[in-house]
């Protein structure tokens, strides 16, 4: 039953999108046909089922950047946002959410795309 949950969901956040915003459950981007992707809250390594309360929407980014940890591990580490292009120190020990937005709104503003998001407190703090 678990196996057919996962393209279920798919199908069921993709009518949504019609109808209404499908939003990243950890940056809160708002998702679209191409970037939506299904991630477990618990990952399936550390025990987490494909039950429908361990699925959340999720941007491939996150999906990617969250690996194996757990939904409240990936959200309670803190990351620092330094801009390349200017050499400029955006943010240290923020949210995911605040990096993902710091890092989206500098390149609004600057059109600068070599934004890189890390650890908290890496070495150019």
């Amino acid at each position: 039953m678990s196996h057919n949950l996962v393209p279920k969901l798919l199908r069921r956040w993709r009518r949504r999108m019609g109808r209404e915003r499908v939003r990243c459950y950890y940056c809160c981007v708002i998702l679209t046909e191409e970037t939506l992707t299904t991630d477990h809250k618990t990952p399936r390594s550390r025990g987490g089922g494909g039950v429908k309360r361990n699925l959340v929407p999720a941007c491939f980014e996150c999906n990617q950047a969250k690996a194996d940890e757990s939904d409240e591990e990936f959200l309670g580490r803190k990351y620092c946002v330094v801009c390349f292009d200017c050499d400029s120190y955006l943010l240290n020990a923020a949210t995911w959410r605040d990096t993902k937005r710091a890092a989206r709104d500098h390149n609004d503003l600057t059109k600068h795309e070599r934004i890189g998001i890390g650890e908290a407190f890496c070495d150019r703090a």
